[in-house]
């Protein structure tokens, strides 16, 4: 069943909601036998209707999942203003590939470089699999000239007369685009879920006032990451001071990693939680990855106290430090160290310190696969001069902290600004 109902008010309360229900709907439903506890029985343009009039639906229950929308401009599905390549891509096995000068793309940009190129012009590539697809994830970039594609990462042309391409990728990474997402085991971004994607689509000249202005804070951005990742503090000690095992003078603990197949691990999560990635011989003062309680509770994963030195066990940066400002836990690839005894073994001096160590790492082994477990680190030793001396290098490194403090405030201002340039364009 189903009639035509004009609305001379806009319910703006569940009350009057109810009332408007009673006097609009009712009488309809019952007459045609219709179960008002069961909303399944309800014809679908009326369920539609109601739900688009307010965010309450039948039980009068407020809905959950927000929908996107736009106050100011049309929103368009993602497949009707892009042209979407993916047929031409090609996975190549790493052990059948030829060295060369053309770029190699996978879900996060470039994985290695071939003799051989599939495409030659400028795209928007989107992540399938292996992507992250978070607001901030950077799921969406750019790709420009001779390039290769493989199959974890989609590529697309915007319809040039009403799309910016840069727009685009701006848009889709402030995008959660998690409720596109399907798969446990190997989360996806299959081309199917992709095509719904709503695109706010302003004029050509809105977009490239949008893109300007993200460009000159991306600048900003770019410019503290350099000084945040590249900074490594040295310092040079006076005397000779005698040596001693990681094993006497800190605790040693390494992390884990939540099932991927139980959801509840990751969904609302809110526990830092670090990848080896995280080690650069830097300072970390933020985490991107988060796991839930449920997560933590049902794993290995162990709570590390802020001002923790993290190394790296295994991999690319296996040796690589992190000094964390921050509590967080880690994934099973790092170990995180604290001293037993503040009044013998500062936190930052023992990060310093750490970091001269990375020569044990690389011997480990001829083979270029190399790791470390949580004996060998134990068996590091480090100089430990008077807690006097301890406390004058770090006062100097200090200085340097703040400096690397300030520039993670102007970071996350200058972030804070693109979400609402990108606000804006949603009407927010």
């Amino acid at each position: 069943f189903y009639k035509q109902i004009v609305i001379t008010f806009l319910p703006d309360n569940e009350e009057n909601l109810k009332e408007w229900f009673e006097k609009n709907i009712k009488d309809s439903a019952i007459e045609y036998g219709v179960n008002l506890n069961n909303t399944n029985k309800l014809s679908k343009e009326l369920i539609d209707f109601i739900d688009w009039q307010r965010d309450y639906n039948l039980s009068f229950d407020k809905f959950t999942i927000e929908k996107q929308t736009s106050l100011h401009h049309d929103l368009i599905p993602l497949g009707e203003l892009c042209e979407i390549f993916d047929s031409i891509r090609k996975p190549i096995k790493e052990s059948e590939r030829v060295n060369g000068m053309f770029p190699y793309y996978g879900a996060t940009g470039i994985v290695d470089y071939v003799n051989e190129y599939l495409f030659d012009d400028r795209y928007v590539l989107v992540g399938e699999d292996g992507a992250k697809w978070k607001s901030g994830d950077k799921t969406a970039f750019i790709a420009e000239g001779k390039f290769w594609a493989n199959n974890h990462v989609h590529v697309l042309k915007p319809k040039q007369d009403i799309l910016i391409d840069t727009f685009l990728v701006e848009i889709l990474n402030q995008l959660d685009l998690s409720e596109y997402i399907t798969g446990v085991t190997v989360p996806k971004l299959n081309q199917e879920k992709l095509r719904t994607i709503p695109i706010p689509l302003p004029s050509i000249e809105t977009q490239q006032q949008v893109v300007f202005s993200i460009n000159q804070y991306q600048k900003v951005i770019d410019g503290c990451n350099l000084q945040i990742e590249n900074y490594k503090p040295t310092f040079v000690l006076d005397a000779i001071y005698p040596t001693k095992k990681f094993g006497e003078l800190v605790s040693v603990i390494s992390g884990g990693t939540p099932s991927r197949e139980v959801k509840e691990y990751w969904e609302n999560p809110t526990i830092p939680w670090l990848r080896s990635e995280a080690c650069k011989d830097g300072v970390v003062t933020e985490a991107k990855d988060f796991i839930s309680k449920k997560g933590f509770e049902n794993s290995s994963a162990k709570l590390l106290k802020s001002k923790s030195t993290l190394i790296a066990l295994v991999g690319a940066t296996i040796g690589k430090t992190a000094y964390i400002t921050f509590e967080t836990t880690t994934n099973q690839n790092v170990a995180g160290i604290y001293p037993l005894n503040e009044e013998e073994l500062l936190p930052e001096y023992l990060y310093l310190a750490t970091q001269t160590l990375y020569g044990e790492f690389m011997r480990l082994g001829e083979s270029k696969f190399k790791m470390a477990n949580l004996s060998f680190i134990k068996g590091l030793e480090i100089p430990v001069p008077p807690i006097e001396e301890q406390r004058k290098i770090v006062d100097e490194i200090n200085l340097d902290f703040e400096t690397l403090k300030g520039s993670t405030h102007l970071k996350n201002k200058m972030q804070a600004k693109i979400k609402s340039v990108i606000d804006k364009v949603w009407g927010r």
